[in-house]
């Protein structure tokens, strides 16, 4: 009985598989080159992978030749994801093998996927980072709709930087707010300029 929490997502059209080189002739029960191996037959199993290119060598070296791929599905199983592919082996029987792909969603950190009214939707998201550096981002792309965000980041970053001046012994109440102001404005500067020279 299939996991409920595991949603499948995004089948994939069927296509045959790249062709295969020669394969030993002493062939195993189930279409293998090697011993039958319990790998790759569910989530608990799947094999780790960081491209498709590495899961069609893996089927390669244990299939007999003429296997062809059938359906392939994007799974998400809580915080991991598996790229499943239903495989028909040259005798005719149907399998399907779980390769692990999380670390390559893990790399992108910039990719969040999630599936919504039956579709996949795919959007680019900004790594963990403060506000302001979004802002800034914005900014630097032109997008002038930012620009009240970063004045209040401005300011808010102003009374941080007062607040250190004061436990340190200020109490000028100008000083305060000229140091606290110029420094966070210079900060803001800085950082829309390191966003102009990092944004395509």
């Amino acid at each position: 009985m299939q996991n409920p929490a595991i949603s499948r997502v995004m089948p994939r059209s069927p296509s045959a598989s790249p062709r295969a080189r020669a394969q030993p002739a002493n062939l195993f029960p189930g279409g293998c080159v090697v011993p039958p191996t319990e790998l790759a037959r569910d989530a608990a199993t799947a094999v780790p992978v960081s491209s498709v290119e590495q899961e069609y060598a893996w089927l390669t070296q244990r299939l007999r030749p003429g296997w062809k791929r059938e359906v392939q599905s994007l799974v998400r199983d809580g915080a991991r994801w598996f790229d499943v592919l239903r495989v028909r082996h040259a005798d005719g029987t149907v399998r399907d093998y779980w390769f692990d792909v999380s670390a390559p969603f893990r790399a992108a950190s910039g990719l969040d996927l999630e599936l919504g009214e039956g579709r996949l939707r795919v959007q680019t998201t900004p790594p963990c980072t403060l506000p302001s550096a979004i802002s800034a981002c914005d900014i630097a792309r032109g997008d002038w709709s930012s620009l009240p965000r970063v004045i209040g980041h401005t300011v808010g970053r102003a009374v941080l930087i007062a607040l250190g001046i004061l436990a340190a012994g200020e109490r000028d109440p100008a000083k305060l707010i000229r140091y606290g102001l110029g420094s966070a404005v210079a900060i803001e500067v800085f950082a829309i300029i390191w966003a102009s020279a990092h944004t395509e």
